[in-house]
């Protein structure tokens, strides 16, 4: 391949050779990680502690299934409310677009 008209090529070369050798002296040379001494606690649970769980506490109060309502609230209109400027005055749709032929200068 004869490279002596495009110099471009071969300064990207080199570049890109220069740069993937700095990046492996560069890794080569990182400190190795030292160990971590933190801790998590961590409680193991058991089937029986999970049957336990499930089924409650014998001794605790019943709760009502249904709680009922003395009064119900009004149901409201939750649609919001036009402006009043906009509320009184109607917007007519613009009339059809007309197209014409350039050719005849005609209406289709």
């Amino acid at each position: 391949m004869d490279t002596s008209g495009k110099p471009g090529y071969i300064a990207s070369g080199v570049m890109h050779v220069a740069l993937l050798v700095f990046a492996l002296v560069s890794f080569s040379r990182t400190p190795p990680f030292q160990n971590a001494e933190e801790t998590v606690p961590v409680d193991l649970v058991t089937d029986s502690d999970v049957n336990q769980i499930i089924k409650g506490d014998k001794t605790a109060k019943k709760v009502m299934a249904d709680p009922h309502v003395d009064k119900v609230a009004d149901a409201e209109d939750l649609r919001p409310k036009p402006p009043i400027a906009d509320a009184k005055r109607d917007v007519l749709t613009p009339p059809a677009a007309v197209e014409t032929s350039r050719r005849s200068g005609r209406c289709r």
